[in-house]
């Protein structure tokens, strides 16, 4: 067999080359790897959003309605500190306060702070140092009430933190106060700055504070998801191998 006529049997027995409907195969077989991407991304997401905005830490129960007690202002800023054993998605801060009177602007501020340890303090007076995360202002009733304020979503890390209560920084410029008939619990860790002494102090644990820590833990991805999500990826390489040869 002479080489052209080797040319010519190669030429017949070669199967025509079917551009479009390969390109279309891509086509399809990309739209169904979108689709269940996007449907193992619901099932991995399902969840993340429950428990939001649902107390996730106090120092203290609430102890009911109550007089006004520890002075918040820009001469006195009162915090707690609290701990994170899981990263958690922070979105609210609150207390058991009130805004005394017509002065200022009739807003506190709230702070949260990483601290190092439970005998840590903020590392400056006035807030302005890298340890701060979050700061935001808010009104208050005039009476003594369990307040709740939203925040930026914020997540942490596990470790040590505080929340600081206060005014003069942040925008806020009104006087507010803390109730004190708050039962403390066991744990509870809290510490105050006045421009009188000029330094953080721990204010003890008998005083009846009552801060609150709004969020929930980020939950870990659900072993069904992800047994599920290795299954699709293992199907969906094979499928593709087989229809792509056709």
């Amino acid at each position: 067999m002479t080489p052209s006529q080797m040319t010519q049997t190669s030429r017949r027995c070669a199967p025509p080359l079917d551009v479009g409907r390969q390109c279309k195969k891509l086509m399809h077989i990309r739209s169904v790897m979108l689709a269940v991407g996007f449907c193992v991304l619901v099932v991995l997401s399902k969840g993340q959003t429950q428990g939001q905005g649902t107390l996730l830490y106090s120092n203290a129960r609430d102890g009911g309605p109550a007089p006004p007690g520890l002075v918040l202002g820009d001469g006195q800023l009162v915090g707690m500190r609290f701990q994170l054993s899981s990263t958690s998605i922070i979105d609210g801060i609150g207390g058991n306060i009130q805004i005394s009177g017509p002065t200022g602007d009739g807003r506190i501020f709230g702070a949260l702070v990483r601290l190092s340890d439970m005998n840590d303090y903020p590392d400056s007076t006035n807030l302005t140092t890298s340890d701060v995360l979050a700061a935001v202002a808010f009104s208050a009733s005039p009476v003594v009430t369990d307040v709740a304020t939203p925040i930026s979503p914020l997540v942490l890390e596990p470790g040590i933190y505080g929340l600081v209560l206060g005014s003069g920084l942040f925008g806020a410029s009104s006087i507010g106060s803390m109730s004190l008939n708050n039962p403390n619990f066991a744990d509870s860790s809290t510490f105050v700055y006045n421009t009188f002494d000029n330094v953080w102090n721990e204010y003890g644990s008998g005083g009846g504070l009552r801060f609150t820590v709004y969020g929930s833990p980020v939950p870990e991805p659900q072993p069904f998801a992800l047994a599920l999500l290795t299954t699709l990826i293992l199907f969906l390489r094979t499928w593709s191998r087989q229809n792509l040869r056709r």
